[in-house]
């Protein structure tokens, strides 16, 4: 048991070190050969720990011979673009000033909700207040809003997300299914076509089909609501 609880205290203080010398970024601003070296580590310093027969110095050089690999690649990210490309990735941009990419929103394998999500955390409520939303290469969205316009005060809910109705906005602003196609025949646009289609409970309507620009307009929701 002693050797146990000494062992573990080594290999902890050992992590601890390698960790903090790897730099103080919390998981979630991790880069992805950053977040695969910890989990490494952690699996490393387990062995030792479960088992005994391992000699524990196996497990400090496995877990050194990782941080060596995280400083020459981090080394090598600063001076060369094209390794820096490699392990990192790039920044994707994922919304422009014309809407949605849906190219690259398949690409990075994201959702409509994804984007409302990160959206929300980052205290935009419609699409038609961002200019540009940017997939960083640490997973996170970054979003810039349009010059000379102002938030808007309403929260806009997802009626038509890549073809498919969203049951959860209908009910939330009680528009029924058929109504939501009087509105799809009033702007001229075919279900299967539609990226996204937006409402607010102001009737404020954000549209875009798929590869074409979004558009902005207004219904009475006196018209469509229940």
């Amino acid at each position: 048991m002693l050797t146990i609880f000494i062992r573990a205290i080594i290999i902890f203080l050992t992590v601890l070190v390698a960790l903090r010398l790897m730099g103080k970024r919390q998981i979630s601003e991790m880069q992805p050969f950053e977040f695969a070296i910890t989990l490494i580590i952690a699996d490393l310093a387990c062995l030792p720990m479960q088992d005994v027969s391992i000699p524990l110095l196996y497990g400090l050089i496995g877990i050194f011979a990782i941080f060596f690999v995280q400083m020459v690649i981090s080394h090598l990210n600063k001076k060369s673009m094209i390794m820096r490309g490699m392990v990192s990735a790039k920044a994707n941009v994922i919304i422009t000033p014309f809407g949605i990419d849906f190219q690259q929103l398949n690409n990075q394998g994201l959702t409509i909700s994804d984007l409302e999500e990160s959206m929300r955390i980052s205290n935009c409520f419609s699409f038609a207040d961002i200019e540009y939303g940017i997939l960083e290469t640490n997973g996170k969205m970054s979003f810039m809003q349009r010059p000379n316009t102002s938030p808007s005060l309403t929260l806009s809910f997802s009626l038509i997300s890549v073809g498919k109705i969203d049951n959860y906005g209908l009910k939330y602003l009680k528009v029924t299914k058929e109504s939501l196609f009087e509105i799809l025949k009033s702007l001229d646009v075919e279900l299967k076509n539609v990226l996204v289609l937006t409402l607010d409970n102001k009737g404020n309507v954000y549209y875009q089909e798929k590869f074409k620009q979004y558009i902005v307009t207004t219904i009475n929701m006196e018209d469509y609501v229940e």
